[in-house]
């Protein structure tokens, strides 16, 4: 009888642990399109919510993703101060549970509030080290975005050959697997080559964004 019933709790446990993770899934896809559109507020909201039930699902470190992601709504809508306090909680669970993916991901928000702000140095040095705990974590593609974002600011105050650099290794690790973020480079790329003077190269490298 004993067996049977911890079966079945088990059973109950593991639905609701499914229902918990197709709702997560809309909010954050939901939460996703309002910060596309603009929708600010409800975008907060949303995130808050996932991570309310990330942490009801044991997931801490979800749950300071979604929390992260709220924060940088936050700086959107105009909340600096408050954006950065709520990076300031998750800097502290990043560091309690020794989470890279966490370090990146604050790093890159703090990033963005730095350069809203006019702290352009700051940002710079916030990006290389997002970059760098995303490459600790496995994660290339959100590696790779950062040296992308950061290439094309290099490329807009003509910090060119750093700039080349920072794009090509981008453009080698989204080569095979997002084609909408190689032509994107490609397309930043042309810009770097016509800012040198070099025609035929940016007109290749336009082309190939075009493809």
């Amino acid at each position: 009888m004993l067996a049977e019933s911890l079966e079945r709790i088990a059973g109950e446990e593991g639905r609701l642990q499914a229902q918990i993770e197709r709702c997560i899934s809309t909010l954050r896809a939901d939460a996703n399109q309002c910060q596309i559109r603009g929708e600010g507020r409800r975008a907060v909201e949303l995130f808050e919510r996932s991570y309310s039930l990330f942490l009801r699902l044991g997931d801490e470190e979800r749950a300071t993703i979604a929390w992260i992601r709220s924060a940088d709504c936050r700086r959107i809508l105009g909340y600096p101060e408050e954006a950065e306090k709520r990076l300031a909680a998750a800097q502290r669970t990043a560091e309690r549970l020794d989470s890279a993916v966490l370090r990146g991901h604050v790093a890159r928000a703090r990033s963005a509030l730095a350069t809203d702000s006019g702290r352009l140095e700051e940002a710079d040095r916030l990006v290389v080290e997002a970059a760098h705990w995303h490459g600790l974590a496995g994660q290339p593609q959100q590696q790779a975005m950062c040296l992308a974002g950061l290439g094309s600011r290099y490329v807009a105050i003509g910090r060119l050959d750093e700039a080349e650099a920072l794009l090509s290794q981008a453009r080698a690790v989204f080569e095979d697997i997002n084609e909408l973020m190689v032509g994107r480079i490609e397309a930043i790329l042309g810009s770097l080559s016509r800012a040198r003077g070099e025609a035929e190269r940016a007109r290749a490298h336009l082309e190939a964004a075009l493809r």
